[in-house]
């Protein structure tokens, strides 16, 4: 008991600090949704995420699984940190100019296919922000990997702290605009590429770094990315291709509506989020430690699972009330779509988390294959659904795919762990005994020594 204490007690207090950390960009992030919200609209919510999710698309299909590569290579110390960083610079160079390149060619030929009703000129100022994102994704992976969880946090809550800032600047002197939002991300987005040059610069001198593309890393980082890039496009789509489906069948006003709604719903991953960025390197690590593996993932998934389905229950109920309070009677419909997706959720958290114990072993392909079968679940389900019953529809189509892939990750994890799929959801009374040694080892560090 004590040995697998001791490694979950680090391991709690990282998580911990990431939550604390996920903790203050969800009610940073409240506060910008609800601020426009109230000043855009339906229509504006709405066309402002179809113009991130632009963005966000054209980064998911030229990361090529890089910022996974980099955590699991590093962390399982088949590099050092300056062949990693070396690496992950000139890699994201050449990621940059492919995805602007790919986001323009896009634009000129295929925008009103993909993006109608969204003015081409607000997603011509997002090619800008794609390379800084790509670029901050690889490095802040650097942290992950060292375990340095209090950087990988702070980058984070750096830029969503400068959005809102610049956001109330803006509601102060009445310019809230599609396009102002714009430029404060890009601000946001290079003040955090600086921060993190910073940090970086702590843990080694960038003056020792070689900057360069060598040919054993690319080969490596390849090889692991592309079991991962596959995963993350289906995983993306997954989440996100209900919004420009329901752009397509009725308009951006019921995307608004809808990403209020899927949102609230999706801040339930919270928890499993933060445990997810911790277990990664942490099971990376464990390579000769099959019986701490077998052990800490099972426990953390029940307790995460119990707790956020308690969560999701006072968030049912609570959702009609929740949503006219902060955002006000046009987007009440919301509420029907937080309802139907919460189940959802809930069952995918147990998901997330084990597949990033997956991804630790070694195994990222499996998630991939999973991912791409919840993807066409989705995709069904969504065509089936939205043109019969609009933004309802795409919610049960969410839950719908959300439920799969948690079952058939479950399934597919007990297999390769050599666990039970009953150990993942329901709490053991042996868990007290647990909870009551790691209660006496944090007082015991917290005392001050003599």
């Amino acid at each position: 008991m004590t040995s697998r204490t001791i490694g979950l007690h680090k391991f709690l207090k990282d998580s911990v600090l990431t939550f604390s950390q996920q903790f203050l960009s969800l009610v940073l992030g409240f506060a910008t949704s609800i601020i426009l919200a109230r000043s855009l609209g339906r229509s504006g919510v709405g066309i402002l995420t179809l113009t991130f999710l632009f963005s966000t698309l054209t980064i998911t299909f030229v990361r090529f699984g890089v910022p996974a590569a980099t955590t699991y290579l590093l962390g399982s110390h088949k590099y050092d940190l300056p062949e990693a960083l070396s690496n992950a610079i000139s890699i994201s160079f050449f990621q940059s100019l492919l995805g602007v390149l790919a986001a323009a060619t896009i634009l000129l030929f295929f925008k009103d296919q993909v993006l109608k009703n969204v003015d081409i000129r607000y997603l011509y100022w997002m090619l800008i922000v794609i390379p800084i994102n790509l670029t901050n994704a690889n490095l802040r992976a650097i942290f992950q990997a060292l375990q340095d969880f209090k950087s990988f946090n702070i980058t984070a809550l750096f830029q969503l702290a400068w959005v809102t800032l610049l956001l109330v600047a803006l509601l102060l002197f009445q310019a809230i605009s599609i396009q102002n939002v714009i430029f404060i991300n890009i601000a946001a987005s290079l003040l955090t590429l600086i921060l993190i040059v910073y940090l970086l610069h702590r843990h080694i001198p960038l003056s020792k770094l070689r900057l360069g593309v060598h040919p054993a890393y690319l080969r490596d980082s390849l090889q692991y990315g592309a079991k991962v890039y596959t995963s993350s496009i289906f995983t993306f789509f997954n989440y996100k291709q209900d919004r420009f489906l329901l752009n397509s069948y009725l308009s951006p006003a019921s995307v608004g509506v809808y990403n209020i709604g899927a949102n609230l719903g999706e801040r339930l991953w919270l928890v499993s989020q933060s445990i997810s960025t911790v277990l990664f390197p942490k099971i990376a690590s464990l390579r000769g430690d099959e019986k701490q593996r077998r052990w800490m993932t099972p426990f953390i998934t029940r307790h995460i699972f119990t707790g956020t389905a308690i969560a999701a229950v006072f968030l049912y109920w609570s959702s009609p009330f929740l949503i006219q309070l902060l955002y006000g009677s046009e987007f009440a419909a919301a509420s029907d779509v937080l309802r139907i997706i919460l189940p959802g959720v809930v069952f995918l958290t147990i998901s997330r988390i084990v597949a990033n114990d997956i991804a630790g072993r070694g195994r990222p392909g499996i998630n991939t294959i999973l991912a791409g079968v919840a993807l066409v679940i989705n995709l069904i389900a969504n065509l089936l659904l939205i043109s019969r019953f609009g933004i309802r529809g795409a919610a049960w189509a969410s839950t719908i795919s959300y439920t799969a892939n948690a079952i058939l990750k479950t399934i597919i994890y007990s297999h390769i762990a050599g666990v039970s799929w009953f150990s993942l959801f329901i709490i053991r009374f042996s868990d007290l005994q647990v909870w009551k040694h790691l209660i006496v080892e944090s007082r015991r560090h917290a005392q001050p020594t003599i």
